[in-house]
């Protein structure tokens, strides 16, 4: 039997740039044997409007209070009365998520096969707002095959990953004492205020040593990781998979071993009415759960299952065992900010939020017209995207002046629900609903494309008029520009009209904060679902205070969550900073309403704890990211390190000893001096000063790409060419725009979490005759794998194809930032930019990899791609109006003569799409003889290149003097991943005739095989 053991989704809400809150959810999947479906079956509209009032009220009537002489059940009386009370209030209960969730940790070794879940420990240790939660699993591989295998976790908004272990000896079951046991839960002197690999000194384990991952430059950790992997001995990588999801990768899992990962992870907890809640839920297998919360920040603490309960001055700790239970824990905070010492660095960090209170009053719309940006991709949630509907609803009918509206539909695609305003009226509301009975939520998100959509109707962007839109969305973008900021600057550069951004997290999937907090510059704000539905729906019209200034007294290096330029009564804003004195203060000045104003906040100092300094990192980390500035990936990296924060620009690495990343030139080393000599806020205000042309300049980023190449020394690479090359292009050669997609409502349809399936349907579709049915359902491999490069490849290949070079080249540039060191990724860029006419750059792309010192596996490449590079620099040389004409035809003449000059009247070459895999050209000749790699010359003169069984190809076969009759194509799947149970991959095969000859001509065909011994035919070639 194969177990389908479905991701860990450990969902909690995170605290936004608004009132932080929680909402409702589907319960997440459970282990099952078939393939997921989620069928998307949308209530009616008046039921989602009441669904507020219909949700099964949470578990807080069960929530006990445990002091030292209690380990019964006692119901809290204060907080289960008064959420008893707040759940009879019908229509004016808030939206609260579900805590009837599964986090199921998987590890998938196949496109649809999985390792066995046995035993779980959870850890947790609670500290104010923050809490680290350390998960400890045992997997068993019942598979005859050692394996590699993914262990994939979708975080808790407002987390990270901060330790993994891998414990690589396995264990045989039936050495096990006890079935599967992990040992025991440490103690609570071992949690508390302790870091977490003292939670393992005095464990006995039958597992062995762990190994520990370490933060490292991404590029460089998945290089090393690769090839350590190729040697057959036990690496690990933890990468970003996009949004909060992380991919775990680890090697070997050997057959019928027992194998325990540990993996741990920190997050800000959702307060509402200073109560903080933390939830966790098992599988069902043998599970034991222990909390220690510390006394400093918290009081009248409770969990809501039986428990053994021990508590002194400091702390108070539970301990339960647990088998498919939430398990939820709540208590009152002493105090809004955690503050500790860092013990190496002796810098006191502090973290935490306030929510400043001031009289506002409700005021008429800032504007008659209301435009709504409502998010119909794979990424939404069902019951997120109907409580969307709702609360769409629920505006226009709670706000009659607003008088005309319109919905912006968007994905991959973007379009009106009609052209011109529609009035606010039931009428209006009846087209609305109409057309959503026909969306199908499929595709990738393109917020790019939608926010050009905005600035691109000319009926919209008019000079001089205010439209409030309202942004209806997770903000989860996977497809187009991949800087949120670069698209925003590009949408204030051709903005007319006045807009004013209202986004809505409703606690139901992970929000996208970067985005909603460079929206809510343009003027606005952000709201949570803590907020009663009535209110949200009316909130946008609340006076807000402008801000003028936060500063801090007694603490420096204050950073705020997000650029906070309005803020609303109530609101929580997460403050973090370092503490220089006893009495530390945050002051936030401004105006409302005109009125002058300074709210002042006072945060204790307890110096209890061991969470705020990595806190503090952590939130340094993601504003540094989401500042898209080169400049600031030196302290990115310096702060990952020290602190173990993997995200965009660092994943944890694992390797077998230090001479191993000693080969790679890996440095682990934690400079502890340079984080205390740097300040956040100052490199802040220097990449804000520079953030205009690192932005907005498409040559730039490809400069910044280059220097980085060169400095990571992951690739030797010969620069003259490259450099003389770059002297020559300007801006315009690089420049280019996505092509616009059409929006059509194909009607709904279930939807899949099937990477397949999307493939297959995508194949189906005539590019031509319905691009955007094509588009949503190729770029929905993106949406479900946005961080995998096999997925991104996979999409660029189609999109070639279909000659949508434009998106090709978008994609493919994500797979050479994340593979700087595979050559593929420059010849595909190359034949992108070629198809798209922008022939200099193809060229830029040739010269890297024929400068490249690259892996002896890709021996091959540099031939084909030189023949390949011949072609356009012939082009550029007879062109008229090239920059580079003279470069060319001087490289010309020097190619040309590397290049053996031969004409072939048949050329055939296959590359393919995964990495380590063995894709075999077969041509069978008129004469019945076989050319393939055990026949590599044929008795007519066939021959076949050196058979190439380890990465992308390529395999070509030439025939220098064509027979008459008909010669067979065939590519055959010989060998995926020996690593894992199966795998697609998609085979490129271009054919061409007389090349080398004037009279050349060349075509590709695409074809997927996802089997082993897969072979399929792709020409009968008639001669």
């Amino acid at each position: 039997m194969l177990f389908r053991i479905f991701a860990v989704v450990f969902i909690h809400v995170c605290i936004i740039s608004c009132n932080s809150g929680v909402g409702v959810t589907e319960k997440a999947l459970s282990q099952s044997n078939t393939p997921v479906t989620n069928v998307l079956t949308y209530p009616s509209h008046d039921q989602w409007k009441d669904i507020s009032a219909r949700e099964d009220s949470t578990d807080s009537d069960l929530l006990v209070s445990n002091s030292q002489n209690e380990e019964t059940s006692v119901i809290n009386d204060n907080i289960a009365e008064q959420e008893k009370s707040e759940s009879k209030k019908g229509k004016e209960k808030t939206w609260i998520r579900s805590p009837q969730e599964t986090n199921v940790a998987q590890v998938r070794v196949g496109q649809d096969e999985f390792l066995e879940l046995q035993s779980v420990r959870a850890v947790v240790s609670v500290e104010g707002i923050r809490a680290r939660t350390v998960v400890d699993h045992v997997f068993h591989n019942p598979y005859q095959r050692t394996l590699e295998g993914d262990f994939r976790y979708k975080l808790p908004d407002h987390a990270s990953i901060c330790y993994f272990a891998f414990y690589p000896d396995g264990v045989v079951p039936q050495r096990l004492e006890k079935n599967h046991e992990l040992p025991d839960l440490p103690s609570a002197a071992q949690v508390y205020n302790r870091p977490v690999t003292d939670y393992f000194l005095e464990e006995n384990s039958v597992f062995g040593r762990a190994k520990i991952a370490h933060a490292v430059p991404q590029q460089k950790a998945l290089a090393a990781y690769e090839a350590v992997v190729r040697r057959g001995v036990d690496p690990a990588l933890v990468e970003w998979a996009g949004g909060n999801n992380f991919t775990t990768r680890v090697f070997p899992l050997l057959p019928n071993k027992s194998y325990r990962i540990v993996i741990a992870y920190e997050q800000t907890l959702p307060s509402i009415d200073n109560i903080i809640t933390y939830n966790f839920s098992f599988a069902k297998v043998a599970s034991e759960f222990m909390l220690v919360a510390d006394k400093h920040y918290v009081e009248n603490p409770q969990l809501n299952i039986k428990s053994s309960i021990e508590q002194n001055t400091h702390w108070i700790s539970y301990k339960t065992t647990a088998n498919d239970q939430q398990i939820t824990f709540r208590a009152s905070l002493v105090s809004d900010f955690i503050t500790n010492k860092d013990p190496k660095q002796g810098i006191t960090y502090t973290y935490g939020s306030i929510s400043p209170q001031f009289t506002s009053e409700y005021r008429a719309s800032r504007s008659g017209k209301a435009v709504f940006m409502l998010d119909t991709s794979l990424s939404q949630e069902k019951k997120e995207f109907g409580m969307y509907i709702s609360l769409l609803e629920n505006i226009l009918e709670k706000n009659e002046d607003i008088k005309e509206f319109n919905v912006l539909f968007f994905d991959v695609s973007s379009g009106w629900l009609q052209q011109g305003w529609i009035p606010n009226n039931s009428s209006g509301l009846s087209l609305f609903k109409n057309k959503t009975q026909m969306v199908a939520l499929e595709g990738a998100t393109n917020i790019d494309q939608a926010l050009q959509r905005l600035v691109t109707t000319p009926w919209i962007n008019q000079i001089n008029t205010n439209i409030d839109v309202f942004f209806l969305s997770n903000g989860q973008h996977n497809w187009g520009e991949v800087s949120l900021r670069k698209s925003v600057k590009r949408f204030r550069q051709v903005l007319q009209f006045s807009p004013h951004f209202y986004c809505y997290n409703l606690g139901l999937g992970t929000a996208n904060l970067e985005l909603f907090h460079l929206l809510n510059e343009f003027g606005g704000g952000s709201f949570a679902s803590s907020m009663q539905l009535d209110k949200l729906a009316v909130a946008h019209r609340r006076s807000t205070l402008f801000v003028e200034e936060i500063s801090g007294i007694g603490i420096e290096d204050v950073m705020i969550a997000g650029n906070i330029k309005n803020i609303y009564p109530g609101q929580q804003i997460i403050v973090a900073g370092k503490v220089i004195n006893d009495k530390p203060m945050i002051n936030i000045t401004g105006r409302v309403a005109g009125i002058q104003k300074t709210l002042s906040f006072e945060i204790p100092v307890k110096n209890s704890g061991s969470l705020a300094p990595r806190a503090f990192a952590e939130l340094a980390v993601r504003q540094m990211e989401s500042l898209d500035d080169p400049s600031l990936e030196e302290a990115i990296i310096a702060y990952s390190r020290y602190f173990s924060i993997p995200g965009k620009t660092c994943s944890l690495l694992m390797l077998e000893s230090q001479d191993d990343y000693d080969e790679f030139e890996i440095n682990l080393q934690k400079d502890s001096q340079k984080i205390e000599n740097t300040r956040v806020i100052q490199l802040f205000s220097q990449a804000e000063m520079s953030l205009s042309n690192s932005v907005s300049s498409e040559k730039q980023s490809f400069l910044h790409f280059w220097k980085t190449l060169q400095e990571n020394e992951l690739v030797k690479i010969e620069s003259k060419q490259i450099d003389t090359l770059l002297t020559q292009l300007d801006e315009s050669n690089f420049s280019f725009s996505l092509q616009q997609l059409p929006y059509t409502f194909p009607g709904k349809q279930p939807a899949k979490e099937n990477y397949t399936w999307y493939l297959k349907k995508a194949q189906k579709y005539s590019a031509q005759d319905n691009l955007t049915g094509y588009m949503r359902a190729l770029s929905s491999v993106v949406e479900l794998q946005p961080q995998e490069s096999t997925a991104l490849r996979v999409a660029g290949y189609l999109l070639l194809k279909e000659k949508i070079a434009s998106h090709a080249v978008s994609v493919f540039r994500r797979v050479r930032d994340k593979r700087p060191f595979e050559p593929q990724a420059y010849r595909d860029l190359a034949k992108s930019y070629a198809t798209l006419g922008k022939n200099e750059v193809a060229a830029l792309y040739y010269e890297i990899l024929l400068a490249g010192n690259w892996d002896q596996r890709f021996r091959q490449i540099k031939t084909i791609a030189q023949e390949e590079y011949l072609q356009i620099l012939r082009r550029i040389a007879v062109s008229d109006n090239s920059k580079i004409k003279i470069f060319s035809q001087q490289r010309l003449q020097k190619i040309q003569k590397l290049t053996p000059a031969s004409t072939n009247d048949i050329t055939v070459t296959i590359t393919w799409s995964t990495n380590d895999t063995d894709v075999d050209l077969r041509v069978v000749e008129p004469s019945g003889e076989k050319c393939y790699y055990e026949n590599l010359q044929t008795r007519s003169g066939g021959k076949l290149l050196a058979d190439v069984t380890q990465g992308y190809g390529p395999e070509r076969y030439t025939l220098k003097k064509a027979t008459q009759g008909k010669y067979k194509i065939y590519v055959q799947y010989f060998r995926g991943n020996q690593n894992r149970i199966s795998d697609i991959t998609f085979v490129e095969t271009t054919v061409s005739l007389n090349s080398g000859s004037s009279q050349a001509n060349t075509f590709s065909f695409y074809t997927m095989l996802s089997s082993s011994k897969e072979k399929k035919l792709i020409k009968v070639l008639g001669w």
